[in-house]
């Protein structure tokens, strides 16, 4: 199976297609406060005691701050983990996470690999 390098098509990368518009938008309020106190070294976990939100909440956030390029995929999921994932993302199973999560023996989660997905993405 061919891999996919961060030049190629963004039309290729089928789960990503859900933030092509998002990347032209201007930051909102929300965004940069998750920004802002992530920066601040705070997890998510921290992140949704301060702001009062959901896990998903916040890892929605960190995937559209990866996406703009603001946050780097490496701070939140580590460098090994980024290339593991990476590794292990083709044309034929982008589009289907579950089979991202099947070709990978460790265990990841589904933040991971739509972290590393954003971060493909926001190269684009």
């Amino acid at each position: 199976m061919e891999k996919i390098n961060q030049t190629e098509d963004k039309r290729t990368i089928g789960w990503i297609n859900w933030n092509k518009e998002f990347k032209q938008k201007e930051l909102t309020e929300t965004l940069r406060i998750t920004y802002d106190l992530f920066k601040k070294g705070n997890s998510i976990q921290d992140l949704m005691k301060l702001r009062g939100h959901k896990q998903d909440s916040i890892e929605r956030q960190i995937i559209e701050l990866i996406t703009l390029s603001r946050i780097n995929v490496d701070d939140v999921i580590g460098i090994e983990k980024r290339k593991e994932i990476f590794k292990n993302i083709t044309k034929e199973n982008c589009e289907k996470l579950s089979a991202i999560k099947e070709k990978i023996k460790n265990e990841v989660t589904w933040f991971e690999i739509k972290c590393v997905l954003a971060h493909i993405n926001s190269k684009k």
